[in-house]
């Protein structure tokens, strides 16, 4: 089974699901690295799946357990 993966440059954190979707988020508190969602997933299917909320949120997860363990150290 494939993993989630996270690849970041300058302020964006995206995030590849094992399913293949590809969510791109973007830094946007320096100081406590928080997150949104910049634009809308990329779905592997091409259409929002009916479950899209829970994929976002663990997408989401996944970005910041990154970007804490990438840049946490530089802030705290």
């Amino acid at each position: 089974m494939k993993e989630w993966s996270v690849k970041g440059m300058g302020d964006e954190v995206t995030v590849f699901s094992p399913a293949g979707d590809v969510y791109p988020f973007v830094i946007t508190s320096v100081q406590d690295l928080r997150l949104r969602l910049h634009d809308r997933p990329n779905w592997r299917d091409g259409r929002e799946p009916d479950d899209a909320d829970l994929k976002i949120y663990a997408a989401h997860r996944v970005a910041s357990r990154w970007t804490m363990e990438t840049f946490g150290s530089a802030i705290g």
